[in-house]
């Protein structure tokens, strides 16, 4: 067993450790004084298994369908309230200036032109892709045709080689009249509303889109 160890040169923290693995090692710095060094414990290093069992299964994340994770209707901006004017941002009708008329269940938005003005049918939109305006219709005394998330769902049809020609329910047709014919009396007490809600949103390289209010 090593019970000393003589340098001639200063110690570095490499050379003290390798002379510290023997037990009541004593070290000389290069001032002359003996530095005890304790025991220290070899490293412990866990290894890897080489094997891993074939049918270990993993723990499923919570995921949407799990009732703590649910999906919620999504809380709706401050800014939109029933019959505020909104400029979508994207889709078929981006530009366009719609009115808004409730929020759906899933958290869309019930829009419409009204088709009679600008050809926006009733349709939803996500309110991530709208700009609300400081412009509103008041509906307080409108009754809207009962509408849900059911209204706007496909029914499956089967595969053709032959395209189809999609065909507009008379539902919609008969709902979409007695939405626009509300609108309409709004707009008409308003005389420069249809004319706005007729007009697209758009943007030139002067407008500074930042200082813009709306």
């Amino acid at each position: 067993m090593v019970t000393k160890a003589h340098v001639t040169q200063p110690t570095n923290a490499t050379f003290t450790n390798s002379l510290a693995e023997a037990s009541d090692c004593v070290v000389a710095d290069a001032s002359g004084r003996n530095n005890h060094i304790q025991n220290i414990p070899a490293r412990i290093v866990h290894l890897t298994s080489k094997w891993y069992p074939v049918d270990c299964i993993p723990k499923l994340l919570p995921s949407a369908k799990t009732k703590r994770n649910s999906v919620k209707t999504a809380k709706l901006r401050k800014s939109i309230t029933p019959g505020t004017v909104l400029i979508l941002l994207s889709g078929r009708f981006r530009g366009t200036r719609v009115v808004f008329l409730k929020q759906l269940p899933s958290g869309t938005l019930l829009i419409t032109g009204p088709y009679k003005v600008n050809g926006v049918p009733l349709r939803r939109v996500n309110q991530a892709f709208v700009i609300a305006t400081s412009t509103r219709l008041d509906l307080s005394n409108v009754t809207l045709p009962n509408i849900g998330d059911n209204y706007f769902a496909k029914t499956p049809s089967k595969k053709s080689s032959i395209p189809v020609t999609p065909v507009i329910a008379e539902q919609r047709k008969s709902d979409q009249k007695a939405v626009d014919a509300l609108l309409m009396q709004k707009l008409a007490k308003e005389p420069y509303l249809r004319a706005y809600l007729n007009a697209k949103f758009t943007l030139t390289k002067n407008d500074r889109i930042h200082d813009m209010r709306f």
